[in-house]
């Protein structure tokens, strides 16, 4: 058999109800390259290994309990010169690897990374898709390139998600991920990248399509998990490494300021009016998001923009305090 190109890592635990349909779908890239199939497992306590077992993948077992961890872990065990990863709750093209592959050999030697956009499932249930498309907003993402899923064709970035990403193996093993860090691992492992001259680029041909939260309480979770781990990594390095991170403290900071003055000391104009005129560009902005997100369901779910955007913001912003202050 000749030389394998690419290994391809899947991170998981407890995802008997995605496995199946992420490793049908790597199973049948269409690529000329040989290639491998590399499934780290956290010690799921549900089906996910048994089904693991049954397809040509190769299984590995990580016990350490962290997503940087199990990244380092899947570099390791790689056979490929490049290692590619996506999430057991995605499904990808194609052509998705073929693309990445075929991109990052054909760049320049500072570009170590390709990354690509993650999109919705046609399939997936209509609070799912809102948060999804919401999330495609300058409110929800901050105009991230995955986020926004921009038809830009290959251009620069600060950051690639790993649920869709390809690196070469030598940084990944030189510069490794932080084995401590389980959500936030990908943004704490790109910043370091650029920050020792290397270049990431993103690549809107390259697709995957990612699972979205099916209920309100697990949006919440995820957005107050995220904010604290942002939070945390701008301890660590010492500065924000994403500058709208902050933005959802500032306004949730604002708003009990606001609301701790008019309890203590009753309403004054000047601030009734500031506030006032913030909650207005708020709405509208809500407004156009909703708008959006419309456009992409045609469906009067999309009002629920209204509601998790918002949600979003005070959850993130919480997180972020919960992890400036190093609360556990």
């Amino acid at each position: 058999m000749s030389k394998i190109a690419v290994s391809v890592v899947v991170v998981t635990k407890n995802e008997e109800v995605n496995i199946g349909d992420c490793l049908t779908s790597l199973n049948h890239q269409s690529i000329d390259d040989n290639y491998e199939i590399i499934v780290v497992d956290a010690g799921s306590s549900d089906g996910t290994c048994a089904i693991v077992k049954t397809l040509p993948v190769t299984l590995a077992v990580d016990s350490y309990g962290t997503i940087g961890h199990q990244r380092n872990t899947g570099a390791q065990i790689a056979s490929g010169e490049y290692v590619a990863f996506i999430d057991a709750d995605c499904v990808a093209d194609r052509q998705w690897l073929h693309t990445l592959l075929d991109t990052i050999r054909n760049t320049d030697e500072k570009t170590v990374g390709v990354g690509g956009p993650n999109f919705v499932f046609p399939n997936d249930p209509p609070f799912s898709k809102v948060v999804g498309f919401a999330q495609e907003t300058i409110f929800g993402s901050g105009g991230s390139f995955q986020s926004k899923n921009p038809n830009h064709g290959l251009v620069k970035t600060g950051s690639i998600a790993n649920c869709n990403a390809i690196y070469k193996k030598l940084v990944i093993r030189e510069i490794r991920y932080d084995d401590n860090i389980g959500i936030g691992e990908d943004a704490d492992f790109n910043y370091r990248l650029i920050k020792t001259g290397h270049k990431l680029l993103y690549t809107s041909r390259a697709a995957v399509w990612h699972r979205r939260p099916k209920t309100y309480k697990a949006f919440i979770k995820k957005c107050f998990l995220y904010g604290k781990a942002m939070a945390r990594l701008s301890i660590k390095h010492g500065r924000l490494i994403r500058w709208f991170a902050i933005l959802p403290l500032i306004a949730f900071l604002i708003t009990l300021g606001y609301i701790a003055r008019v309890i203590l000391y009753g309403g004054n104009a000047y601030w009734n009016y500031g506030y006032g005129s913030l909650l207005v560009l708020y709405f509208l902005a809500m407004v156009y998001s909703s708008w959006y997100v419309y456009t992409k369901i045609s469906s009067p779910f999309a009002l629920l923009t209204v509601l998790l955007i918002p949600t979003q913001h005070i959850a993130y912003g919480w997180g972020f305090l919960t992890g400036m202050c190093n609360i556990p």
